[in-house]
């Protein structure tokens, strides 16, 4: 029982470093101007694409690590649930913000894009089904790698 809760939060965690890590080096990489549509905080269709994919990459990444470290299918079930409504949670915020598009000017650190972007709401939603799809679909794989 305590190795299940200490897969499932280390997992949630580990899934939560990662996507920081990876979205803010994308951040860097990419810039204001090709995270966001010009002059606007509203983010752009790249950006959303690779939080899409990346969403489900970090899903599956925690599911794998869960059933590493937990050895139990209904651990990675509890996580996947509680991934997904975290997600919600996290994003409710930004899913009942006025979508009127702000204006932008000048660089930003990517603790204040993250805080000022406006995605669709449809786009938290679907990333919230795919994180939490990801976990079960990476639970899987290790199942399957587990058994060959």
């Amino acid at each position: 029982m305590v190795r299940a809760g200490l897969g499932v939060v280390g997992s949630f965690l580990a899934m939560l470093v990662f996507f920081f890590a990876v979205f803010t080096a994308l951040y860097l990489m990419l810039g204001a101007e090709r995270v966001f549509e010009p002059g606007t905080f509203k983010i752009s269709a790249l950006w959303i694409g690779l939080a899409l994919g990346g969403s489900l990459v970090a899903g599956t990444l925690a599911g794998y690590l869960c059933l590493t470290i937990t050895g139990s299918f209904r651990a990675c079930q509890v996580l996947a649930v509680i991934v997904f409504v975290a997600a919600i949670v996290m994003c409710f915020p930004s899913m009942t913000a006025d979508q009127t598009p702000r204006p932008r000017a000048g660089d930003l650190t990517a603790m204040e894009a993250m805080q000022q972007g406006q995605a669709p709401v449809w786009m938290h939603l679907l990333s919230a089904v795919l994180e939490g799809a990801g976990v079960l679909m990476g639970a899987r794989m290790k199942r399957k790698s587990a058994a060959s």
